[in-house]
């Protein structure tokens, strides 16, 4: 009898301690914000895929959380998620020390190759083996960059020491890399994997551009969801449970 007993209160008991995370799987919506950026998040046949949105959406689903998708200008999902006014989230962002004072991030969802140098065919000032502080600090060129934009903490560091002549754009990437292609900026940072998909658009080619990695270029970045505060700590830990066994 004593048995029965014990048995039914650890039933109990693990019904208690599991009732929070089954209570933040039913009600708390979240917002999933993405804009489409090809490989890494893009709609297919009415439905989204890509490096990361593929393992969000099988997270999300596994973890059975409560959500919703809306496309949303990268721009305005840090406004969003810094605002903290809904349970708000963004696919595919860099961490950095100033997102972590407003936002929670999950664990990785991807790691990027290295981050390249993307400039015009047979530019007179590149060449293979230059380094990236040299690059950085050559008053001659013009860095194309986006308004609000981490490209990681190595080069948000480098960028901002050596503050160089640049263009600011809050456009997405793909109007960049036609700037670049027109001669309005000299080179921008971009992971291989997205320059080499935005090439193979109808009015963009790679003969038009050119793909350096300096020597002193670091690891790639690792890409996360990063999350307003309203978002439950308890749904995150959810996703991330659900994203390790992927």
């Amino acid at each position: 009898m004593k048995r029965l007993v014990l048995a039914a209160f650890a039933v109990t008991f693990a019904a208690i301690v599991a009732a929070p995370f089954a209570l933040a799987q039913r009600t708390q919506l979240i917002t999933v914000h993405y804009n489409e950026r090809f490989p890494y998040m893009y709609e297919e046949e009415g439905a989204l895929k890509g490096l990361t949105a593929t393992r969000v959406i099988a997270a999300l689903d596994a973890a059975g959380l409560n959500y919703r998708w809306i496309e949303t200008p990268a721009a305005r999902q840090l406004t969003l998620i810094e605002q903290n006014s809904g349970a708000d989230c963004g696919i595919g962002w860099f961490k950095n020390n100033q997102r972590e004072r407003f936002a929670q991030f999950s664990d990785a969802l991807y790691q990027d190759q290295p981050i390249a140098i993307l400039t015009r065919t047979a530019h007179p000032l590149f060449r293979s083996n230059r380094t990236l502080h040299d690059v950085l600090a050559d008053r001659r060129l013009i860095l194309n960059t986006k308004v609000g934009y981490s490209y990681g903490e190595f080069l948000d560091y480098l960028i901002a020491e050596y503050d160089p002549v640049s263009l600011q754009s809050a456009a997405e990437n793909l109007t960049l890399f036609r700037q670049i292609a027109t001669g309005r900026a000299d080179y921008m940072f971009v992971a291989p994997e997205e320059a080499e998909a935005v090439f193979a658009l109808p009015d963009l080619s790679a003969a038009q551009f050119q793909l350096l990695t300096p020597p002193d270029m670091p690891d790639g970045e690792e890409r996360y969801l990063m999350c307003s505060m309203n978002v439950d700590p308890r749904t995150i830990a959810l996703f991330n449970r659900a994203l390790a066994n992927l």
